[in-house]
């Protein structure tokens, strides 16, 4: 028994040195939590931090959605019929969600209204959604994919994944896990 204790505190103190914050090592060990004490769905999981994949090429076209903004909007994806959009599916959760989330907010403000950007909160509660944009200033539109209906259309099965659509609707780069500035740009580019 005793040795089954020390091998447990021995598994947390390692995943403990993979991450840099208490709350990282007990989403693993435990699923992710609200602060509130809500719990928020561990599917899909985090990708982790070095964890990258991109598909160059075209993956056909976007499924059309509608989902509620944070302030009870209906917002869908054909309302953004023939113009370039980007889509990513996130968690507050997810620490390389929340690392990439200023760089997509650079590109938005970039951008200038160009690019439209939609990021969609995958299961989680609107108080805990609405504290994380809150707290990070997140300028762009945000939408609760609450049931996960979305993200399921979208194949997604781990978070952070970002799609870029071209003004014809086309799917045309999908990256899975924290998206760098190079493929960012590369994505953008494939779209303008």
């Amino acid at each position: 028994m005793l040795s089954a204790v020390l091998m447990t505190c021995v598994a947390f103190a390692a995943i403990g040195a993979l991450t840099t914050d208490t709350a990282d090592v007990a989403a693993l060990a435990f699923g992710p939590r609200d602060v509130g004490g809500a719990v928020s769905s561990p599917i899909p999981e985090a990708q982790p931090r070095d964890s990258t994949t991109v598909d160059d090429v075209s993956q056909g076209p976007a499924p059309d959605f509608t989902l509620v903004d944070l302030d009870g909007n209906q917002i869908s994806l054909g309302d953004f019929a023939g113009q370039p959009v980007v889509i990513n599916f996130w968690a507050t959760w997810c620490p390389p969600c929340q690392d990439e989330m200023p760089l997509l907010a650079g590109a938005y403000e970039r951008e200038g209204g160009q690019v439209v950007f939609l990021a969609i909160s995958i299961n989680e509660p609107e108080r805990a959604v609405r504290r994380f944009v809150e707290n990070k200033d997140i300028p762009f539109v945000v939408l609760l994919d609450e049931g996960g209906k979305v993200a399921s259309e979208y194949q997604v099965k781990s978070t952070p994944v970002t799609y870029f659509v071209n003004r014809d609707g086309q799917v045309v780069m999908r990256y899975l896990g924290q998206i760098p500035t190079h493929r960012l740009e590369d994505g953008l580019n494939r779209i303008r």
